[in-house]
């Protein structure tokens, strides 16, 4: 849900916003749940960033839905039950596409508490996430992942920053012997 309280940020910023997630994190196993379908761009973003957490940044948690095993509507449930089941004491990463404002398209957005996958097109389906990432994909005036608004270079470029901010979370600490 677009009100819950987080912030937004600048896909630029995400080394800052992998501060806050860092220590959020502090001794305790990741889960990274991306949500959405690699049928529509406008739905990509969950799968996409899954893909780049898995490949590109081999990040060393547990990453459910990717671009070849997304997590969309008709496995959400099944999929975040086994989440909750088998990674107790984990925190647990949403990250899914959102509509919002015409100025925040292009943003992302931390929000503190779960994201309501489909709610925007009424679907029921389980709140997820103990914490949520979430990329602007458009305004509230295109409420359809169908539509031909949706730019797959916006897209990505959300895709990668959440990624990002989550890779660089759990990249160790320079410390002040390895920078001298």
């Amino acid at each position: 849900m677009n009100n819950k309280k987080g912030f937004y940020f600048d896909p630029s910023l995400a080394h800052s916003a992998s501060n806050l997630l860092r220590l959020l994190l502090y001794k305790r196993p990741l889960v990274v749940l991306c949500i959405g379908s690699d049928k529509l761009v406008g739905d990509s973003l969950g799968p996409m960033c899954g893909h780049y957490l898995k490949h590109a940044f081999d990040a060393p948690c547990f990453v459910y839905g990717d671009l070849d095993h997304p997590v969309h509507a008709l496995n959400l449930k099944e999929t975040y039950q086994y989440i909750t089941t088998n990674h107790k004491n984990s925190l647990v990463i949403a990250i899914d596409s959102m509509i919002g404002n015409t100025q925040k398209v292009g943003k992302c957005k931390i929000i503190y508490g779960p994201i309501h996958p489909g709610s925007v097109d009424g679907k029921q389906l389980p709140a997820c996430g103990d914490l949520s990432l979430t990329g602007i994909i458009s305004d509230k005036l295109c409420k359809n992942a169908l539509s031909n608004t949706i730019r797959l270079g916006t897209i990505n470029k959300l895709a990668f920053a959440l990624a990002s901010v989550v890779a660089l979370a759990l990249a160790p600490q320079k410390t002040k012997e390895h920078i001298a």
